[in-house]
């Protein structure tokens, strides 16, 4: 009897393909967070695109770019390596074995998936190794709908909405910030301002023009797009200034909700510098009575996954 032949396995669709990027693994750390480094080499890579760059690109092509913007997005104390997303990369597939990226060698010639990571050196790469998006996975990139869909995919699961602009202009997509906006509860800051009365958690700033609250806004601990809730207990409420400094991890809080300042913030003003410093050891606004404060384990989510270490002291402030 003649055996009966399988059809072939189609190659992955274009949503499919949104859909194997949506499901990259990144680096666990702290209770559910996760580090956004392939995250970051996939939307540099899809910028080069979108300028008509090679795709094909080198590990020193990629390190110069790369490492300036993983140091900014760090998560944790470790300077990180461009070596890790630029190797480990090439794991994040299909389950029919269609993979997202692939390393060449100085010929051109592509390595087997047997190789392991940490065959991949520093030193090794530097001699020429290159790196390039799957061929079907560049041909789905050429509609712009799925290339959209692919950079709101990855900006939106892994960066905070105050950072997806500067974010996207840095990797030269400054061109989709609009399509990266997100629905917001209004009612969540219409709690924080009845929560925190009306004032900043960190200053007290309480501004308001014609009876109408300016400048201040609602701030999650532990942002949405990593299980944080839209609770009092997961928000803060903050002005302008220092959400952005929060959600860009130069400001966080101890176990006692009392102000930490990263000393990788760097103010020149005198002015500014004494504002900044005086928030330091700080105890936040308590809230109305009403309200819970800061849920411990948000905070300790922010200052595992998002915080800059090592932490300004009191012995600082002079």
């Amino acid at each position: 009897m003649a055996t009966l032949q399988q059809p072939p396995t189609p190659p992955p669709s274009s949503s499919d393909w949104v859909k194997i990027i949506g499901s990259m693994r990144r680096y666990p750390k702290h209770k559910g967070g996760r580090a956004p480094y392939k995250p970051l080499l996939m939307l540099w890579l899809l910028g080069r695109i979108c300028q008509g760059k090679p795709a094909r690109v080198t590990f020193e092509e990629a390190e110069e770019a790369l490492a300036p913007l993983m140091d900014k997005y760090r998560v944790g104390t470790t300077r990180p390596s461009v070596v890790n997303p630029f190797v480990r990369l090439r794991s994040d597939g299909d389950k029919q074995g269609n993979r997202i990226w692939q390393l060449q060698d100085p010929n051109g010639v592509p390595f087997s998936a047997a190789v392991r990571a940490e065959t991949f050196t520093k030193t090794l790469l530097l001699k020429g190794v290159t790196g390039e998006l799957n061929a079907g996975l560049l041909s789905a990139l050429k509609n712009t709908r799925i290339r959209l869909r692919v950079v709101r995919t990855l900006v939106l699961r892994d960066f905070r909405p105050s950072r997806r602009n500067s974010l996207l202009d840095e990797v030269g997509l400054g061109h989709m910030s609009n399509a990266m906006l997100a629905p917001r509860d209004p009612r969540f800051r219409q709690e924080l301002l009845r929560a925190y009365e009306f004032r900043c958690t960190f200053c007290g700033y309480d501004g308001q023009v014609n009876g109408s609250t300016v400048g201040l806004e609602a701030a999650h601990i532990r942002p949405h797009d990593s299980d944080g809730p839209s609770d009092t207990d997961n928000g803060l409420l903050l002005c302008a200034l220092h959400h952005n400094l929060f959600d860009e991890g130069v400001l966080g809080l101890d176990e006692h909700r009392q102000i930490l300042v990263s000393s990788d913030l760097i103010v020149r003003d005198t002015l500014a510098r004494v504002s900044i410093m005086s928030l330091v050891g700080k105890p936040i606004n308590r809230p109305h009575p009403c309200y819970p404060g800061p849920e411990r384990d948000h905070v300790e989510w922010h200052y595992n996954n998002e915080f800059r270490k090592p932490a300004l002291y009191i012995a600082c402030k002079t």
